[in-house]
């Protein structure tokens, strides 16, 4: 109970939104509609780690003693993530893959010298590969309805692998190769949604082309909201189009928009100054979104899901889960102003399962050993943050979480557990754009988390875990926007 309404509290308290500074009056961004807004965006994130380092020591007590080691780490990262967005009135579509890949090497040596010699070499050396897809399309009952059919889907698929080896001056070898094993998931989510989200980031670019060209006295008259929504819808038009070479890019951008500002009388002639501040908002690989609105969904979510792989040397196992469940999502997005933003999401899910396990041994083929797991999930989440735009090319953002889980599961032989989860986290996030496609981004986590496992192995044996852990993070990346 206590957990409840520690959840409930949270909810409550982001559901206070502040009102820190009025809408600009000029333009309106929450009533913005996009037209035929289409986005898409190709990254890469490389990440790598590597240590070194050498020592050497001696001991003269009784029996001359002398040590030395050496060893040498690596860690390799890499990552890279397409993703593409499609607005038109009766319909909105998503969908993206992302590639990852994760290397981890090490390389340990250690010597002593004393009345026995020894010497002692280790290797290791792990991978994780991971594909992965998604797609969402919200299909409008018409252009003026915002009631829609929701489709959606994802596919992962991944596989590990790990090597370790000992070997010592005598030649002993101890081996542990291979132990490749894969993860797959499918899942659906096929329902019904009410509300719709719209993307405005353009319309804040646009803001801040026209109140900069007013504050440097470059305008030839007052712009009004109607020019506001001209030059937003324009620049959708423009952003719809990627180029590797990024001359052809601004060559076409900078005269498309230089030219609607002269056919609106907005400016009087073509200047280094105009040309300065269009590219000074425009060119930064992306604004952040800004969205504006709210939807209400209800969802079923079926799926199945499978792993298998070696254990051990000689032990394989297989197994194969099918689920059905009901999901219900809120999602709340509003521009308080051009520099500040605030959202908030909410969503509860339900679900049941049913797996059936196999694990086989080599070397015994009497050992085929099946089983069967039965279970219930229930999960439910909250979320608001604020964030802060200076301008396009820097982002702070705040926000509060909190998340809550239970899950029930039912072996053989009677054998059943439950665990139940609470987790509330503080974030920060913040991000600089270093040049028009090299963005530094940070981000801190405070969380805090509540767990309970209670285990039944047999009618007189049971056994309860109970843990609270307070943890903290910080993480730094590099991102080049390939396009």
């Amino acid at each position: 109970m206590k957990k409840i309404t520690l959840l409930f509290g949270v909810l409550t308290s982001v559901l206070v939104s502040p009102q820190l500074i009025a809408q600009d009056s000029i333009f309106d961004l929450k009533n913005y509609k996009t037209t035929n807004y289409e986005r898409s965006s190709l990254d890469l994130q490389f990440n790598l780690d590597e240590s070194a380092g050498k020592s050497n020591s001696q001991q003269d007590y009784q029996v001359l003693q002398k040590q030395a080691s050496s060893n040498f780490s690596a860690n390799l990262d890499l990552n890279s993530t397409y993703s593409k967005i499609l607005f038109t009135e009766k319909e909105i579509v998503e969908y993206g893959s992302t590639l990852a890949i994760m290397e981890k090497y090490s390389n340990n040596w250690n010597q002593r010298i004393d009345s026995l010699t020894n010497n002692t070499r280790q290797i290791s050396n792990d991978g994780d590969y991971q594909f992965s897809g998604f797609f969402n399309v919200d299909r409008y009952y018409s252009a003026s309805n915002k009631n829609y059919f929701k489709l959606g889907g994802d596919l992962s698929v991944e596989m590990t692998h790990s090597f370790y080896e000992t070997k010592n001056l005598q030649n002993v070898t101890n081996k542990s190769i291979g132990r490749p094993y894969y993860y797959s998931n499918l899942s659906f989510d096929l329902g019904h949604g009410h509300g719709r989200i719209e993307n405005v980031e353009d319309a804040v670019e646009a803001l801040y082309i026209l109140n900069d060209l007013s504050k440097n006295g470059l305008l030839s008259r007052s712009y009004t909201e109607n020019d506001v929504k001209t030059l937003a819808d324009k620049i959708t038009l423009i952003k719809k189009e990627r180029f590797f070479d990024e001359r052809r890019y601004k060559m076409k951008s900078m005269k498309t928009l230089v030219s609607l500002l002269l056919e609106s009388n907005l400016i009087k002639n073509e200047s280094v100054e105009v040309f300065n501040i269009i590219a000074d908002y425009h060119y930064f690989a992306g604004i952040q979104p800004r969205s504006s609105g709210q939807k209400l969904e209800y969802y079923l979510t079926p799926g199945l899901s499978s792993s298998g792989g070696k254990v051990s040397d000689n032990e394989i196992d297989n197994s194969i889960y099918g689920k059905l469940g009901l999901s219900i999502a809120y999602n709340y997005s509003r521009p308080i102003s051009i520099k500040w933003h605030q959202n908030f999401n909410a969503s509860a899910s339900a679900s049941n399962s049913i797996g059936v396990g196999q694990s086989i041994n080599k070397e015994n083929s009497d050992y085929n050993h099946k089983s069967t797991t039965t279970g219930f999930n229930g999960e439910a989440f909250a979320a608001y943050s604020l964030g802060y735009f200076p301008n396009t090319r820097t982002y702070f953002s705040a926000g509060l979480n909190a998340w809550y889980y239970y899950q029930y599961s039912k072996y053989e032989d009677d054998e059943s557990q439950n665990q139940f989860n609470l987790s509330t986290a503080l974030s920060l996030n913040a991000y600089y754009y270093l040049s028009e496609r090299l963005r530094l981004s940070g981000s801190f986590n405070f969380n805090f988390r509540d767990s309970e496992v209670n285990s039944r192995l047999s009618e007189n044996n049971y056994w309860s875990n109970f843990n609270q852990n307070v943890t903290q993070g910080f993480n730094f990346a590099l991102t080049y926007f390939i396009f």
